[in-house]
């Protein structure tokens, strides 16, 4: 569901469809996705959603092209570190049965 919500977007949204990608090794379902502003000054976003039976944890960084530049590879980098350090510290948790 997450993907297909990052692929489409509304026709005024100044976001472009994200490019998805599957993510392996961390957790049951992982996606990457990509997106860059349409007008003004570029804006890249990358997030990343994850699964792990009950637990989902979504990371999104973002920058602005202005001067320097900032590659999406970098931010792609930057959404599975901090996400698999989430997830560790989620399956390291104890599981509760009710």
């Amino acid at each position: 569901m997450a993907r297909q919500a990052l692929a489409t977007q509304p026709k005024k949204s100044p976001w472009t469809k994200a490019r998805v990608a599957t993510v392996s090794g961390l957790g049951q379902d992982a996606i990457t996705a990509a997106q860059f502003t349409r007008q003004g000054l570029r804006n890249d976003l990358v997030t990343l959603i994850a699964r792990e039976r009950n637990v989902i944890i979504s990371v999104s960084l973002q920058a602005q092209q202005r001067g320097g530049q900032i590659s999406v590879s970098a931010l792609r980098a930057g959404v599975l570190a901090i996400g698999r350090q989430v997830m560790a510290k989620a399956q390291a948790e104890p599981i509760v049965k009710r």
